[in-house]
């Protein structure tokens, strides 16, 4: 089967999202009415992006809890390769060096993407060297 790619739109990056898992998760969602969930989630103060059902997937990549400041999740690439029914998303995990000045807050860190397409019915999420950080099923309705 041929790999094929879907552009990835980055909406959102934060400190500081409203999540509860302990480690790296995926948050998908099918609908505006999910998708306005994740952006809640991912604190951007009331999404204006459209999601287009049937065409579209938001996802929100979650780090998990960090005891600092200087974590942080950038998406390596425009776009997402679709093997097979997985989508996977590249995503640069920063973390702050054993001297560097942070912040001694509790954070967690987060991503808001939007995938333009939903050939997929699966979505994974990689560190740079392939490692898996998270995987999720696509709903087919609304959001999880």
């Amino acid at each position: 089967m041929t790999n094929s790619k879907v552009p990835v739109e980055v909406l959102q990056s934060s400190a500081h999202c409203e999540t509860t898992e302990a480690g790296y998760a995926l948050r998908l969602a099918v609908d505006q009415a999910g998708f306005n969930d994740l952006a809640r989630v991912a604190r951007t103060g009331g999404s204006t992006t459209v999601l287009t059902e049937g065409q579209d997937v938001g996802v929100l990549v979650a780090m998990g809890e960090r005891p600092t400041g200087g974590y942080a999740l950038e998406l390596a690439a425009d776009e997402a390769v679709v093997e097979g029914a997985v989508a996977t998303l590249v995503v640069t995990v920063m973390e702050p060096g054993p001297h560097d000045m942070v912040t001694m807050a509790l954070t967690t860190p987060c991503l808001l993407l939007r995938v333009l397409g939903d050939n997929f019915d699966t979505v994974r999420a990689v560190d740079a060297a392939g490692n898996e950080l998270a995987r999720r099923s696509v709903p087919r309705h609304g959001g999880n």
